[in-house]
């Protein structure tokens, strides 16, 4: 049997809520996201922000320093 066959699987909290109190849409803005996730933890995330010319939208990736990580897109 492999070794991964006797782990148990891991459930990830998905992020239910985004708030970025200081957007700006412009290119490599950097930003704050509170992300709310559905186990409650509330995590404050650095976003930059980035514009997709050929879909004409927008989107802002968010980390923090333990490897949480969040990604939004904003249509124009």
């Amino acid at each position: 049997m492999d070794w991964y066959k006797r782990r148990l699987p891991t459930v990830e909290a998905r992020p239910i809520e985004v708030k970025i109190p200081e957007l700006q849409l412009e290119e490599n803005f950097k930003c704050d996201m509170i992300v709310t996730y559905d186990d409650g933890n509330v995590l404050t995330l650095s976003g930059r922000v980035n514009q997709n010319d050929v879909k004409k939208t927008w989107a802002i990736h968010g980390i923090d320093h333990q490897g949480n990580q969040c990604m939004v897109d904003i249509e124009e």
